[in-house]
């Protein structure tokens, strides 16, 4: 089995502990990794017979976009599930990302279901 990896979609969206937190969209940064179905050689070359980025992409976005999470994790969450319930994929890896803090890179939850 192969894995699609779906690195580092930037999205604003309603996140955060605190009502000024959520106030403002923030920057956060999903990257997804999808475990397919199918062996590599039985893809054949079609598009059917895998996941189409684009799809995840878009559903991603759309997701964060419309909802409001207190916790990183939640949102991990309700992307894995999306994600791992409308492709035909056998495993979903999720990675969250925001930038609160100055003095740190990022704060980060990674999430495998």
């Amino acid at each position: 089995m192969g894995k699609i990896i779906i690195e580092e979609i930037a999205v604003k969206t309603a996140i955060g502990v605190t009502d000024k937190e959520r106030s403002k969209p923030q920057r956060v940064l999903i990257s997804v990794e999808l475990e397919t179905q199918l062996p590599y050689n039985e893809i054949q070359d079609k598009l059917e017979n895998t996941v189409n980025y684009s799809s995840v992409i878009r559903d991603v976005k759309n997701l964060l976009k419309t909802s409001n999470f207190g916790l990183i994790e939640t949102a991990a969450g309700k992307i894995a599930h999306l994600l791992k319930d409308n492709y035909k994929v056998k495993r979903v890896t999720i990675c969250v990302k925001k930038f609160p803090y100055r003095d740190t890179k990022y704060c980060a939850y990674k999430l495998t279901v």
